[in-house]
């Protein structure tokens, strides 16, 4: 629901509440960065009250931490090319675009320094279980199709296929290109389906 307040503030609730706030998190992190964040900026750009930032989400990092996870579904869609080794190389696409993106960039630094809190740790596990859900669909609709016979666990499978990206962008500074995402994936393949 949303009303016009007096002074032309905007009183929104629920899931408009929730949806303007987790943008304006978005427009502000693409524009300033995590260090040029900050809570009355996206109250601001939300249009509605610092307080009822501050209501939902306690402390700012979980503010972070539930704007730049709660956008992966959009930015990292489940593909469907028709077999799963296609499936595993666009979602790989998707991951190292995304790692690329300001946007990734600053959930690696929320990531790298995240705090033990409550709210924070269910954003990043809601994140990294919808991650490995995708994998999952992908696993199982290559079994019905009888391209793989078993599924292996979800987890460690996205686990196995992610990790490289993560360690080049984080520890390595090394690129991303086409090749070494094929090379994961076949990779990946033969161990799996062996």
């Amino acid at each position: 629901m949303i009303d016009k307040l007096p002074g032309g503030k905007l009183r929104r609730r629920g899931a408009h509440l929730k949806a303007a706030v987790l943008s304006a998190v978005l427009e502000s992190v693409n524009e300033y960065g995590i260090r040029g964040f900050s809570v009355s900026d996206v109250a601001h750009r939300a249009g509605v009250h610092e307080t009822s930032v501050y209501r939902r989400w306690s402390e700012s990092r979980a503010l972070l931490v539930a704007a730049l996870y709660d956008r992966t579904d959009e930015t990292l869609p489940v593909p469907d090319t028709g077999s799963l080794r296609g499936n595993l190389l666009a979602h790989l696409r998707q991951v190292a675009d995304y790692l690329a993106s300001p946007t990734g960039r600053a959930s690696l630094q929320i990531a790298a320094a995240t705090v033990q809190s409550d709210a924070s740790e269910k954003a990043r596990d809601d994140f990294w279980s919808s991650r490995s859900t995708v994998v999952e669909l992908l696993l199982e609709r290559a079994r019905k199709t009888g391209e793989i016979v078993d599924v292996p666990d979800p987890e460690i499978a996205y686990e196995l296929l992610a990790a490289p990206l993560y360690m080049r962008v984080l520890l390595t500074g090394r690129p991303i290109d086409e090749d070494y995402l094929t090379r994961i994936v076949d990779s990946f393949l033969r161990e799996s389906t062996s």
